[in-house]
C-alpha cells in the first residue's frame, strides 16, 4: 500500500478538477502493502489531457464546440455545451442526467460491445435479458457507467479499501488487489474501469489479471489519461522497489473517491495497446466523439479476450 496524503476538501466523485504535484526526494517510504487505495480511483485526468490550446482560449469556449444529441447513459436528447476546451473530459454534461463526457464515452463503448447494436443507452440496455445474463465486474465505487451497471442481477464490484475505511462501511464493494485478483479464471463476461490502471505499481500484472478472469470472448472496458497529441511512449512516474517507491518525475496525484490523493505511477501513451496485445488480448483506442473539437480527444479502450 502506498502511503497517503489528506488534503482538506478533497472531492470523492469522479469530476475533480485537481492534481496535487510535488517535486519528490529520491525516493519514498511505502508501508506495507503493495498498491493504495488509489488502484480504484475514478478520478478525472489532471494534466493528461491538456489541449495545444494556449491558456487564454482554453478558457473560451464558443459555441461551435457545442452539439446536439442523445445520452448514452440515459438516453434522453439534449444540448451537450463544452466550458473546458482544456479538458474535454470533464464537461459536455447531460442536461437530463448530469453524465460527464467521460463517463458518456465510456458507455458508448460499453454499449457497442454488449448492446449488439439494439440500444442507443445503458438505461435500455440493461432490461434486455441477453445484457442481464451476462457476468459484469467494475472496478471502483463511483462514477455514472457503474451506476446503471450495478442495476444487473450478475455484478460484482471492487475496491481496493484503505485501512482506514472500517468494514461496516464499505458497503457491497469487495476488497481486490488487482494485481492479485481472487476470482476464478474466465468469471466475467464484461469487466470495466476508469482512470484505474495508472495508479498501478505493476499495471502489466493487473492487465494480465483481467485478462485471466474474462471469459473467451469476454471484453475489458477502460478508460486511462491520455494527452493529445498522442504519444506513443508510456512513461513510468514511479516504480516500487523492495516496498519504497522510487521517483522518476515530480510526483502528481488524483483524487480518490475515498478523498485521498492517488499517487500516478504510469502516464499511458499508445504503446499500451503493445501491452495489451502481448498478454494476449485484441486491443484498440475508440474515440466516440471523433468528428466533434475537442471532445474527440478523450479516448476509450477495449481489450477483447480471444473465444480460442
Amino acid at each position: 500500500m502506498m502511503r497517503r496524503f489528506r488534503r482538506r476538501g478533497a472531492g470523492s466523485t469522479d469530476t475533480t478538477d485537481t492534481a496535487v504535484t510535488s517535486t519528490p526526494p529520491a525516493s519514498t517510504p511505502a508501508p506495507t502493502g503493495p498498491q493504495s487505495s488509489a488502484h480504484q480511483s475514478s478520478a478525472d485526468q489532471s494534466s493528461a489531457d491538456q489541449s495545444s490550446a494556449d491558456q487564454s482560449s482554453a478558457d473560451q469556449p464558443s459555441t461551435e464546440h457545442d452539439y446536439s444529441g442523445l445520452c448514452s447513459l440515459c438516453g434522453e436528447a439534449g444540448h451537450f455545451v463544452c466550458e473546458n476546451l482544456r479538458f474535454p473530459a470533464r464537461t459536455y454534461g447531460c442536461p437530463s442526467c448530469g453524465a460527464l463526457l467521460r463517463a458518456r464515452n465510456e458507455a458508448a463503448v460499453i454499449l457497442d460491445e454488449i448492446g449488439r447494436g439494439r440500444y442507443l443507452s445503458l438505461r435500455e440496455a440493461i432490461e434486455d435479458t441477453r445484457v442481464r445474463d451476462l457476468a459484469v465486474y467494475v472496478v471502483g465505487i463511483t462514477g455514472a457507467p457503474r451506476r446503471w451497471l450495478s442495476k444487473l442481477p450478475h455484478y460484482t464490484e471492487s475496491f481496493y479499501w484503505p485501512d482506514s475505511v472500517p468494514v461496516a462501511e464499505r458497503g457491497e464493494a469487495q476488497h481486490q488487489n488487482l494485481e492479485q485478483l481472487t476470482f476464478d479464471d474466465a468469471s466475467f463476461d464484461l469487466v470495466f474501469s476508469s482512470h484505474v490502471m495508472e495508479h498501478i505499481p505493476d499495471a502489466r500484472r493487473a492487465f494480465a489479471e483481467v485478462f485471466r478472469v474474462l471469459r473467451p470472448g469476454g471484453t475489458y472496458v477502460f478508460s486511462v489519461p491520455m494527452v493529445w497529441p498522442t504519444v506513443e511512449k508510456s512513461v513510468t512516474r514511479c516504480e516500487l522497489v523492495d516496498g519504497t517507491f522510487v521517483h522518476h518525475r515530480p510526483e502528481e496525484f488524483h483524487n480518490s473517491p475515498t478523498g485521498d490523493p492517488a499517487l500516478v505511477i504510469t502516464n499511458f501513451g499508445t504503446d499500451l495497446l503493445d501491452l495489451l496485445e502481448d498478454l494476449g488480448f485484441t486491443a484498440r483506442i475508440r474515440r466516440p466523439h471523433w468528428n466533434i473539437n475537442p471532445a474527440f480527444r478523450d479516448t476509450v479502450f477495449t481489450a477483447v479476450k480471444p473465444r480460442s
